[in-house]
């Protein structure tokens, strides 16, 4: 089912805080994103509190940046929101990659060294040093598992350059 979750947003910083708000930006990202996908599927706060069996009170807190939710929480919210519960622990607690990524980033180096070292796929997809070289970029941010999905990537960044821009003024 994990092939089913909606990736996270992202919204800008928050730009004005009031005097009396201590929340962290991505506790505060967490609450919109709670927020926000809650009323993508029609739910009301008691709804959602029905579901996760806690109070409209405590939704409203997470909503608000107010409360701290634990572990279960959120592994409770990604399930009931359809999101991806790593992320939003990432969010509320980003320490927590340092202890559940190690494997992770094992497995993106391993992508990685195989895509690099596959000399057929370079020819095939007539790969440039500088192409290479972006893709090592993004096997740095260690989220690529599949040494297949470079290619995607690839040929999507490759799409995306070779679309005109329009830039004629008004």
């Amino acid at each position: 089912m994990a092939n089913h979750r909606f990736q996270l947003p992202t919204f800008p910083e928050r730009k004005k805080r009031t005097q009396n708000a201590k929340v962290p930006t991505s506790q505060y990202d967490f609450a919109r994103i709670i927020c926000a996908r809650r009323r993508d599927f029609n739910l009301s706060q008691s709804d959602l509190a029905q579901m996760t069996k806690v109070s409209a009170a405590y939704i409203s807190r997470l909503e608000a940046g107010k409360s701290h939710p634990s572990i279960r929480m959120v592994g409770k919210l990604a399930e009931k929101l359809l999101l991806d519960q790593r992320q939003l622990l990432a969010l509320v607690n980003p320490t927590i990659l340092n202890v559940i990524s190690p494997d992770e980033q094992k497995d993106a180096r391993l992508a990685w060294n195989k895509f690099r070292n596959d000399a057929t796929l370079k020819r095939r997809y007539r790969l440039s040093s500088e192409e290479i070289d972006l893709l090592g970029h993004i096997a740095t941010m260690g989220m690529i598992r599949r040494s297949r999905d470079f290619i995607y990537i690839l040929i999507t960044i490759r799409n995306a350059l070779a679309r005109p821009i329009n830039s004629s003024k008004r």
